[in-house]
C-alpha cells in the first residue's frame, strides 16, 4: 500500500510539475529544475532528523502517511527532472495543432502530453514504487508499532533478534554431545 501511494503521488506531481516547466514556460521553471538537480546532492539519510521533526510537530508519528510523504519528498525532484528532460523532447507542434483545434490546457496534458510521456511515466513510477519499496532508514524511524513497520524493517528485525541461535558446526557437536 505504501510503495503504490508513493508510486501514485509522485507520478501525479512530477508530471503536472515536469508538464507547467516544459510546456506552459511557468516564470522559474529553471530555478525549480537547478534545485531539484541540487537536491540529490545531499544524501537522503542527513535529511532523516529533521523528517522525523517534521512528522512530529504535524503528529504523523507511527502513520503510514509520514514513510508515504517521505518518499515522495525523496522521489519527486529526480522525477521531476526526468520527466521534464524526456517532454522537451516532444514536439511543440503537438501542442500547436491541439491548440489550434481548440483544445484547452487540460486536454492537451490529458490527450496529448500523457499518453506520448507514458514510457516514460512507466520509467518513473517504477523507480517510485521500488524506492518506497526497499526503503528501511524512513521507515525505520517513522513507523516504530509492530503493526506498522514494513517488510525491510520487519527483516533486519527478525535478524538482529537475540533469540535465534546461530546453527554452526560446533554448536551441532556440542548439542549432540560430540567432542
Amino acid at each position: 500500500m505504501i510503495a503504490a501511494a508513493v508510486g501514485a503521488l509522485t507520478l501525479a506531481i512530477a508530471t503536472a510539475a515536469a508538464f507547467s516547466i516544459s510546456r506552459l514556460r511557468v516564470p522559474g521553471g529553471r530555478i525549480v529544475m537547478n534545485l531539484a538537480l541540487f537536491t540529490y546532492f545531499i544524501p537522503a539519510a542527513f535529511l532523516a532528523v529533521p523528517m522525523y521533526r517534521t512528522m512530529g510537530n504535524y503528529g504523523l508519528l507511527n502513520n503510514h502517511w509520514s514513510l508515504i510523504l517521505a518518499m515522495v519528498t525523496i522521489a519527486s525532484p529526480y522525477a521531476i527532472w526526468v520527466l521534464k528532460q524526456a517532454s522537451d523532447k516532444l514536439p511543440v507542434e503537438l501542442d500547436e495543432a491541439a491548440v489550434m483545434d481548440g483544445a484547452t490546457t487540460l486536454q492537451i496534458f490529458r490527450l496529448v502530453y500523457v499518453p506520448l510521456m507514458m514510457p516514460s511515466l512507466v520509467a518513473i513510477g517504477t523507480y517510485a514504487v521500488l524506492l518506497a519499496w526497499n526503503e528501511y532508514l524512513y521507515a525505520f524511524l517513522l513507523l516504530s508499532n509492530d503493526k506498522d513497520i514494513t517488510l525491510p524493517v520487519a527483516l533486519g528485525n527478525f535478524l538482529a533478534a537475540d533469540d535465534s541461535r546461530m546453527i554452526t558446526k560446533q554448536s551441532l557437536t556440542v548439542d549432540a554431545g560430540i567432542r
